[in-house]
């Protein structure tokens, strides 16, 4: 999968370095500003996939990076979420600021995680982008994405069936719902043998590794099935023993 690149702009050192490390150990790439101005300037130069930022510089507030980051039209469409000791700034940071999302500081690095990766989530299937283990569909370009790299570029009608069935996320998809959402809705058409035969060109365009994960069970539908990744069974007191207390 593509790794996410997180922007983090936070003048508390201790606080910005525990960020750090933490989503480093999740496969994100990380870069780190202390002001204002270095956070502008590092959002133009890396073009980051999200940008979690503090509200309160010695050069400024974020405010200031929020307005920047919106009029850049490269940026535009890039979430912030705002992690603020300042419970009052929350309503601003929505109706002012433009930011995706809101967290207080105190909140644990775990709960930070996951309004992120919801925030990417949401805003990436906006896009037509959907990651799902180790793989990223790309709806531009109807492409599949394995480890970073481009694994098939598909058809139209073969790239609906596979979105289709990453984001029902191992559970089975009926032959009806595959017809109503991907096939054209013509009564002349064998709905079955259109299904089996899409399926198989996608098998074929995929090749046999991604193919196996294509699965088919009678009276079920079809599934894909994503291999459990076994090497991040991490919790937060083995791999994080030392982490200091949330500013």
């Amino acid at each position: 999968m593509l790794p996410k690149v997180l922007l983090i702009v936070d003048d508390h050192r201790p606080w910005l370095n525990t960020l750090s490390r933490f989503f480093s150990t999740f496969k994100y790439k990380i870069y780190t500003a202390e002001t204002c101005a270095e956070g502008i300037k590092l959002a133009a130069l890396h073009r980051p996939d999200c940008i979690l930022l503090d509200f309160h510089f010695p050069d400024g507030k974020g405010d200031e990076v929020c307005r920047a980051v919106r009029a850049d039209l490269r940026l535009k469409n890039t979430p912030i979420i705002m992690i603020s000791a300042d419970p009052g700034e929350e309503l601003n940071s929505y109706q002012k600021y433009k930011t995706d999302g809101f967290i207080s500081k105190g909140a644990s690095l775990f709960k930070i995680k996951v309004i992120v990766e919801n925030v990417l989530r949401r805003i990436g299937e906006n896009r037509g982008i959907l990651d799902r283990g180790d793989i990223r569909l790309d709806a531009r370009n109807f492409s599949v994405y394995r480890d970073s790299n481009l694994a098939a570029e598909l058809s139209a009608d073969q790239f609906r069936l596979l979105f289709l069935l990453l984001e029902k996320n191992r559970e089975f998809v009926s032959d009806a719902l595959i017809a109503e959402h991907v096939l054209e809705d013509d009564p002349k058409l064998d709905k079955s043998d259109a299904i089996r035969s899409l399926i198989c060109r996608l098998r074929k365009k995929l090749g046999p590794q991604l193919a196996r994960r294509i699965k088919n069970k009678r009276d079920k539908g079809w599934i894909y099935l994503q291999p459990r990744d076994r090497t991040r069974k991490i919790t937060q007191i083995k791999a994080f023993p030392n982490f200091p207390a949330t500013p």
